[in-house]
């Protein structure tokens, strides 16, 4: 048992050792400090960092799922709409974005579509509404990665002009890592040695 031991902690050293963490930058879910009932429209003005722009949105709160928390945004309120905020980015380093994309399938486009732009990024994203429903919203998960120019404007927009647009929720902003060429720090490093030692004992034994 202790030989197993030994050789399950050198294992997660080495994992420890190898793996990279990206730090986050911005994270916002559209939450609500309040009862928002079935939904609240925006037609202009801000829901927490984001600024909301064009035909305006509609703040989700139970009229369906959220992906998480207590709130999301259906980015068309009568006409297409769109949010944006500005990120702490740094010029001519790559970010990782994710977030989460369903639909309003109320009534308009059966698949939805929508705009992401910051940094170099320009990029349309479409989703099927077939099949979902407001207690099963099918959300799904989209990642990219962009090249900053410094400072630069996250912005989601809606390209269904009508009142049943794209719904989004939980953006995240990391920096982007890439673990191929990552050095590991003095400490997981120590961590790696130690962990190679220990299958080397134990190859030994």
């Amino acid at each position: 048992m202790r030989v197993k031991a030994l050789l399950f902690s050198g294992v997660l050293a080495i994992g420890i050792a190898t793996s990279a963490n990206a730090a986050i930058i911005f994270s916002d879910g559209f939450n609500s400090l309040g009862n928002l009932g079935s939904f609240t429209t925006v037609a202009s003005g801000s829901i927490g960092p984001w600024t909301v722009g064009g035909g305006g949105v509609d703040w989700i709160g139970t009229y369906w799922q959220p992906q998480e928390g207590n709130a999301s945004v259906d980015l068309s309120r009568l006409l297409a709409g769109s949010v944006s905020t500005v990120l702490p980015t740094i010029a001519g380093q790559s970010y990782d974005l994710s977030f989460y994309l369903s639909g309003n399938k109320a009534g308009g486009n059966i698949i939805k579509q929508m705009q992401a732009n910051v940094g170099d990024l320009n990029t349309v994203y479409s989703f099927n509404t077939t099949g979902i429903s407001n207690s099963a919203m099918g959300w799904t998960l989209i990642s990219a990665t962009f090249l900053a120019s410094g400072n630069d404007t996250l912005t989601f927009t809606s390209l269904e002009n009508g009142p049943y647009g794209p719904a989004l929720d939980n953006v995240t902003v990391s920096d982007h890592v890439n673990e191929s060429s990552a050095v590991p720090e003095p400490a997981t490093f120590l961590l790696g040695f130690a962990g190679l030692a220990t299958l080397a004992l134990f190859r030994r034994k």
